[in-house]
């Protein structure tokens, strides 16, 4: 199990209730953030550990995720 999956997963968890009465668009937001959060943890893991870090196309999976969800 990957670590940094809770730091996601667990406000997921918690506010999806409240999240299913949001319009799609906040719905959307949340779920930019969510990635947004997610990506951080990866390229701070991936500092540590010395890998490269990722390139430009980073952001564009987590524009594609927000915009393409609903």
């Amino acid at each position: 199990m990957l670590w940094h999956s809770p730091f996601v997963t667990y406000p997921a968890i918690r506010l999806h209730l409240l999240m299913r009465a949001k319009p799609l668009f906040e719905q959307s937001i949340f779920v930019f953030a969510g990635l947004v959060v997610y990506e951080f943890l990866l390229w701070v893991i991936d500092g540590w550990s010395g890998h490269p870090t990722t390139g430009p196309h980073a952001g564009t999976t987590r524009l594609a995720g927000g915009l393409i969800w609903p």
